[in-house]
């Protein structure tokens, strides 16, 4: 028939569309900044500047770097691995935040804003085959977060390694190392003779010199285990069957 032309297909305008995308290899968020002495995000910027990986730094949140990768995206820019340089440890989750001035990333506070709609949806054709990278202590630990992240992101991979990440070591510019924890209220230890006896309970099978270890509070040598101490906040919930069970308490101190 003629003039009787079929509409322009929404699938055939996007193929059209990702045809002309540019793959670029890697990005490195380092999304955080260094406090006090710690600098773990400036030397992470110094090391991936040598392996002559494009860096975007100021963007702190799930939501800016989800923004940042489809505003890439809608440029006809798509990354094959995205590196995201965050401190993180098994008891706060990461200190990445998902969104300005909101919670820290865990999976509790994760689920909660997909479920709320408070996060920003990326779209998959950027990301389907991309593999994300997270520079964050410990990570790897939790498969949940992991998860949870890897379907945020909507990436074909997600990977984290369950060791610290250290950059700027002494004899490496980056390594993993694996942790081994000891616990006791602060500015109440016992000293290294009995830490180190802990230690040797609770870690029987681990061969490491442990009074060596915990007197050692920089790298020494290669590969040999060294010590650095951090405070764990602790918050107490109790939970009370019948609201007579509860005390009564005259004030704040008692």
């Amino acid at each position: 028939m003629l003039g009787g032309k079929k509409p322009f297909s929404q699938q055939l305008e996007t193929a059209l569309a990702l045809s002309n995308i540019s793959i670029q290899e890697s990005i490195v968020f380092i999304a955080g900044f260094d406090e006090s002495d710690n600098t773990y995000y400036s030397n992470a910027k110094q090391y991936f500047q040598k392996q002559g990986m494009p860096i975007v730094e100021g963007l702190h949140t799930i939501n800016e770097i989800i923004a940042y990768i489809n505003k890439a995206g809608e440029n006809q820019v798509i990354f094959k691995e995205i590196h995201v340089v965050s401190h993180s440890n098994a008891w706060l989750g990461m200190s990445m935040r998902i969104k300005e001035n909101g919670e820290r990333i865990t999976l509790k506070s994760l689920e909660h804003a997909v479920k709320e709609y408070n996060i920003e949806t990326i779209c998959k054709e950027y990301t389907g085959n991309t593999k994300i990278i997270f520079h964050s202590c410990g990570l790897g630990e939790n498969k949940a977060l992991l998860t949870e992240l890897k379907h945020v992101f909507k990436v074909g991979q997600v990977s984290a390694s369950p060791y610290f990440n250290v950059f700027g070591g002494k004899y490496a510019e980056h390594y993993l190392a694996k942790p081994y924890y000891g616990y006791y209220p602060t500015a109440e230890s016992k000293g290294p003779a009995f830490l180190s006896q802990e230690f040797r309970e609770n870690y029987p099978d681990v061969h490491i010199d442990w009074l060596t270890a915990l007197t050692t509070r920089q790298e020494s040598s290669f590969g040999e285990a060294y010590s650095f101490k951090f405070n764990i906040p602790v918050e107490w919930e109790f939970t009370f069957d019948n609201s007579n069970d509860m005390p009564k308490l005259a004030d704040k101190e008692a």
